[in-house]
């Protein structure tokens, strides 16, 4: 358990959704409503980590309260973290309120919450040089909160159940100055895991083709594809031997296990990994990021769909700054759009300086010389 003096606070986080129109009448669902975050998290000290929260048997609400409590000397909330979910279509924070027992997030809303999914996520950071071990945040709705919006718009309180959020730490604190005499077979302290871009990360080889004769680079990389390449062009230490996700097979159990023991990668709160889904613009933004140690920016890129409290803004600005990717002509990102594997890779090759490889003879059906990202491509496929 983590070695640090526990003292639990309320974080509380409401959700007030306003009403603009008269509003239709929500069905109530079967079962008990929940308000939730059964995951479990693994994070470094000093890396930041995503609590998402959904609900599920939805009645129709209109309006809620939850209660994120966790241990004050182990967690901190992140500044401006809020993200609304797949029922929310707006959050707004006030930072101001943030590490104290109010802090707030507003969300905003012209019709009843009547389906089940993540209502919002929350980031927050391991504080640094906590101990290796697990903490966990309890999520709970504050009581009479959670209410149900009826035809003639009067209310009816739902009552809710919560869960909890289970953190795994993975990095020892320092130790203090050594004894002056050591027992004789001493037990050495496990090794922090830490990666690093590999020395000759230029040179290598990273982005795997589909087939002898396709390279497919029109179509949506998945998230075995990018990891994989990110897996090729990085050093790893410390790592343990464990399976994190699910549903990872064998051929890629080696790989998503090390990433997932670095910030670059999360899984699902279901405890799966998904590594034939496709992967959106932001996502691929964070991973690479935080893979070549880029850091963010707190200068807000100009695009019309990325606002200020998107969860990826800094990771997105910080690139933008850098000229490793570009906006579209009409001034937007498409942070939620998927990315082509002809993106990743050129991409990946601004960040790591690789030059491209435009007079290399053919080798893929599908990848003509006058495509936008031949030598992009000529350059990093295995």
């Amino acid at each position: 358990m983590v070695d640090v003096k526990r003292r639990a606070i309320g974080k509380v986080i409401a959700i007030v959704l306003v009403l603009c129109m008269a509003l239709s009448l929500g069905v109530f669902a079967e079962g008990q409503t929940r308000i939730y975050s059964e995951t479990e998290i693994n994070a470094a000290a000093g890396s930041e980590f995503t609590v998402p929260v959904y609900i599920e048997n939805n009645p129709g609400i209109y309006c809620f309260t939850v209660s994120i409590t966790y241990d004050e000397d182990v967690v901190e909330a992140v500044e401006g973290s809020e993200q609304a979910g797949d029922v929310l279509p707006t959050v707004l924070g006030n930072p101001a309120y943030m590490n104290t027992p109010d802090t707030r997030v507003v969300g905003i809303n012209v019709d009843n919450v009547a389906d089940d999914g993540l209502l919002f996520t929350y980031r927050f950071r391991i504080k640094e040089g906590v101990s290796t071990g697990q903490t966990t945040l309890s999520i709970s709705t504050t009581t009479g909160s959670v209410k149900h919006l009826e035809q003639d718009l009067t209310t009816t309180v739902v009552n809710c159940t919560g869960s909890t959020c289970t953190v795994n730490i993975g990095t020892a604190a320092p130790t203090s100055e050594p004894t002056s005499d050591p027992t004789s077979n001493p037990t050495a302290n496990p090794e922090t895991p830490s990666f690093a871009l590999k020395a000759d990360a230029q040179t290598i080889k990273y982005m795997a083709p589909v087939s002898d004769t396709a390279f497919e680079p029109d179509r949506a990389a998945t998230r075995y594809e990018v990891s994989e390449a990110l897996y090729a062009l990085l050093d790893f230490s410390g790592l343990e031997e464990a399976d994190r996700f699910s549903d990872v097979d064998e051929a890629h159990r080696e790989m998503v296990n090390a990433l997932a023991q670095t910030p670059i990668i999360d899984g699902y709160p279901d405890g799966t990994f998904g590594g034939e889904q496709s992967i959106t613009r932001a996502e691929f933004v964070k991973m690479v990021s935080v893979a070549a140690g880029i850091g963010t920016s707190d200068a807000q890129a100009e695009f019309t769909d990325l606002a200020p409290e998107h969860w990826a803004s800094p990771y997105i600005s910080a690139f933008v700054a850098d000229g490793y990717i570009y906006g579209y002509p009409d001034g937007t990102f498409l942070p939620e759009s998927e990315i082509t594997r002809a993106e990743a890779v050129a991409i990946i090759n601004r960040v790591l300086g690789v030059q491209k490889a435009d007079g290399a003879a053919p080798r893929f059906d599908d990848l003509p010389a006058d495509h936008w990202a031949y030598g992009d491509i000529m350059a990093a496929a295995k």
